[in-house]
């Protein structure tokens, strides 16, 4: 694993490509923790499977 000054230099470039406001926006809601994040997601994916099966 580089070090990190290293790290920076060598990717320096692609990390000012897409900045992290166009991926995480600060309007989106943000969850309080891991648990309510992978609730959120598996009631998600029933949904999507509930759909398939219909």
């Amino acid at each position: 694993m580089l070090q990190f000054p290293a790290f920076m230099t060598q990717y320096q470039l692609s990390t000012r490509i897409i900045p992290t406001s166009f991926l995480l926006p600060s309007q989106w809601p943000q969850p309080q923790n891991e648990e309510l994040l992978l609730a959120m997601e598996e009631s998600d994916f029933e949904e999507k499977i509930k759909l398939k099966l219909l």
